[in-house]
This record gives C-alpha cells, sequence and structure tokens, in this order.
C-alpha cells in the first residue's frame, strides 16, 4: 500500500504492545490476526527499538503497519 497508514496500538499488562488496528485515509480497519512480528536494533547508541508486525485485516487486506 502506498497510503500512509496510522497504527492503533494495545499494550497489556505485560507491556508488550501489539496492533489492533490500523487507520487508512479516515477509516479504521481491525487487526484480525498478527502474522509476522519482528525487532529492530538501532545500531547507533540511543536509536532505540523499532517492533515491525505483518498483520491480516479484517477485510482481507494485509499491511505491513
Amino acid at each position: 500500500m502506498d497510503r500512509p497508514v496510522n497504527v492503533i496500538s494495545y499494550a497489556g499488562a505485560r507491556g508488550e504492545e501489539r496492533p489492533v488496528a490500523v487507520r487508512v485515509d479516515r477509516e479504521a480497519i481491525r487487526v484480525k490476526a498478527v502474522r509476522q512480528m519482528w525487532v529492530e536494533t538501532g545500531l547507533e547508541p540511543g536509536k532505540g527499538i523499532r517492533r515491525w508486525f505483518r498483520v491480516e485485516l479484517e477485510d482481507a487486506r494485509r499491511e505491513k503497519p
């Protein structure tokens, strides 16, 4: 997808954040399933950690938020 996607996430009691929906344009689409998750750490000090998710949306589209 070539449009901006905003991720709506949830952090449970364990603190692990996961996507629950994405907003494309003005439409919020719920995440049906998280198919893949990986973590990328910054090579430079202080750059932090990025969490990536590949998800299946309820309307059958696949997005990479």
